[in-house]
């Protein structure tokens, strides 16, 4: 009886999440990218998965992605492996996406002779990884495409990547693209956010992080393709948060703009990002490839 009562509520609630999203989707036209929550709505719960962050608001960053890398190894089991993306827009396409921007890193294995097929699968509208949510959309990957000048022994340099998705994920209330910054563009002077699903040491165990996690940062220093975070005592990217944005409020707006993608933390006080405005050319280049 107690099986019968929770399908019968589980269908009830994904019900009403369906009609929702239907109602949402006719007035889909108003949405832009990197309309987000306000400043004020994005203090959360402190939690572990990022060092010094907190738990965030579900579905405050709706262009947040959870990708699963899927390595096919002949006669042995699939070696698996998570990352953080971001939806960005789609040349050409109205309310709808089929790319993601995520560290080239985390498809370490997807080039050269000892490589493995790999697919991604992609997830939005997700918060809480160790439950099934009834917003959620799940997309395969098409195409990876990691940057031509990354190497994997030089994990830092050109480490962004592009996931070209099997059909577009359309936008709604709960999923949405990021805008991208404009060539050259910088941050000092500008407070920033960065989110994701990774995995914190804690008592000498590999805890795996579900809930999705943000944290801020104030202080940057730019050389050329990278960005270093250099605030004291603030949160460390972790397993799990590679190729996630680091999120910026457009001055004088309530506009995100990913400046960063995560590729690694090389102390307990600097993070090392991407910088997004010198790849906006390769980016552009890319999406509107053949």
């Amino acid at each position: 009886m107690n099986s019968v009562k929770f399908s019968l509520h589980s269908v009830i609630a994904l019900s009403l999440a369906v009609h929702m999203e239907q109602q949402i989707s006719a007035n889909v036209c108003l949405l832009k990218c990197g309309e987000g929550p306000i400043q004020s709505k994005l203090d959360g719960e402190k939690g572990n998965r990022i060092v010094n962050g907190a738990r965030a608001i579900p579905h405050a960053f709706p262009w947040l992605a959870h990708i699963t890398i899927e390595s096919k190894r002949k006669n042995l089991f699939p070696d698996l492996r998570t990352c953080t993306g971001s939806l960005i827009d789609t040349p050409k396409m109205t309310n709808s996406s089929v790319y993601v921007v995520t560290a080239a890193h985390c498809f370490r294995n997807n080039k050269g002779p000892f490589g493995n097929p790999q697919i991604a699968h992609v997830r939005f509208a997700s918060y809480d990884m160790s439950m099934e949510e009834p917003l959620r959309k799940k997309r395969t990957s098409a195409k990876i495409i990691t940057h031509e000048g990354y190497q994997k022994y030089q994990v830092s340099i050109n480490d962004i990547a592009l996931v070209k998705l099997t059909k577009p994920i359309p936008y709604s209330r709960y999923i949405r693209s990021i805008c991208l910054p404009q060539s050259g563009d910088k941050i000092e002077g500008k407070a920033c956010y960065f989110a994701g699903w990774g995995r914190t040491i804690r008592k000498s165990a590999l805890s795996s992080g579900k809930e999705l996690m943000y944290a801020s940062y104030e202080n940057f220093q730019e050389t050329g393709n990278m960005i270093y975070t250099l605030d004291k005592n603030a949160a460390s990217i972790a397993k799990g948060d590679s190729g996630g944005p680091l999120m910026c409020i457009r001055p004088g707006e309530k506009t995100w703009v990913q400046h960063g993608v995560a590729s690694v933390s090389i102390s307990d006080l600097t993070n090392v990002f991407t910088r997004v405005s010198s790849f906006t050319s390769w980016i552009t280049y890319k999406l509107e490839e053949k």
